[in-house]
């Protein structure tokens, strides 16, 4: 089943292609995990490629491309050889980059501001020019969370009643980017070649908590000394007579 997504959600207030999937027919978003009823698990793939990235690391790529990018989405229930995939997939079908429509980009910010301050932006391009095309989405986002709570207690213990009462603060600290960049070459109307990256890199990861009770004081720090990365390369050529050669690292 092939999809309009664009048209179905060009009222609906979203922004980028993982919000939109959730207005599919038949999708459903459990906790920003993506499901299709009627079927036991899905296998969710960008432009009929399937990759060996984690699932999640699919998820934010697809929450850093605008829904304006999106052309369609297929919906299988059992998926043709081609994918190689078993059971159930959903094909994301992005716009290919056009020579006649130059440089198309687009750039977004967003501010929070709660016990502490927290902020994302991004960035989305493309560009074709003779056999060339170019595709290039960023991400950066600053999460910064606070909570407290108070509790009181009463405990027995060896026949005596003890009240504790005890207060917590909380706070977690990451800075995350999301990079998606690919360039391909068209030899002919069916062969082409095409290199993606695609990368994650959360750095300043750090926690606190605090608590305060008449029993006793206690403050744990944890931080992260080196960032938590993520790559995958591919590297694809489609050949003419229907031959498709890919590595990926």
């Amino acid at each position: 089943m092939v999809v309009d997504l664009v048209s179905i959600v060009k009222d609906k207030p979203v922004t980028n292609i993982f919000e939109a999937l959730s207005f599919l027919p038949g999708i459903t978003n459990n906790d920003g995990s993506i499901g299709l009823s009627g079927a036991s698990s899905v296998t969710v793939i960008l432009n009929g490629e399937l990759t060996d990235m984690p699932v999640n690391s699919i998820y934010q790529l697809l929450y850093t491309i605008p829904v304006r990018r999106l052309k369609n989405v297929e919906i299988m229930y059992t998926a043709p050889a081609k994918y190689h995939a078993d059971g159930a997939v959903i094909n994301i079908v992005p716009k290919t980059p056009n020579p006649i429509d130059g440089l198309m980009a687009e750039a977004r910010i967003g501010y929070n501001q709660a016990h502490y301050a927290s902020y994302g932006s991004a960035l989305s391009a493309t560009y074709a020019v003779k056999n060339w095309t170019f595709d290039i989405n960023y991400n950066l986002s600053k999460s910064n969370i606070w909570n407290n709570e108070h509790s009181y207690s009463n405990h027995l213990y060896n026949g005596i009643r003890t009240m504790i009462d005890e207060d917590s603060r909380r706070s977690n600290y990451s800075l995350s980017n999301i990079i998606y960049a690919s360039t391909g070459y068209n030899f002919s109307s069916k062969s082409n070649i095409k290199l993606t990256y695609s990368g994650q890199i959360t750095s300043d990861i750090s926690a606190k908590s605090t608590t305060f009770s008449n029993l006793d004081n206690y403050i744990n720090n944890i931080k992260y000394l080196s960032p938590i990365c993520y790559h995958y390369v591919v590297l694809r050529y489609s050949s003419p007579f229907g031959m498709t050669i890919s590595g990926n690292y």
